[in-house]
């Protein structure tokens, strides 16, 4: 007991956020937009297709999810589908 106290002692401690995975299409016009939401949201980037037709899969952090992905919605042309962690 008293060597795992010290052992975790030296270990640093990460914090990180639970995430609602969200798989984004949208035109690349858009893209200036769209990650500048993501960023703004604290989001992680898992997968990024950007050609003339954009496909981003990412994780928003649940505490800024619902506010996030409605303002994601909003913009004109950006789809927003809810995904499973298994298909990231």
């Amino acid at each position: 007991k008293t060597a795992a106290a010290i052992a975790l002692q030296d270990v640093p401690s990460t914090e990180k956020w639970v995430e609602d995975y969200m798989q984004l299409d949208f035109d690349y016009a858009n893209m200036n937009e769209v990650l500048y939401l993501l960023k703004q949201s604290e989001s992680t980037i898992y997968k990024q297709d950007l050609q003339l037709f954009c496909t981003i899969t990412a994780g928003i952090p649940r505490i800024h999810a619902a506010t996030y992905i409605k303002r994601l919605s909003d913009i004109r042309q950006v789809t927003v589908k809810t995904i499973v962690q298994e298909e990231i």
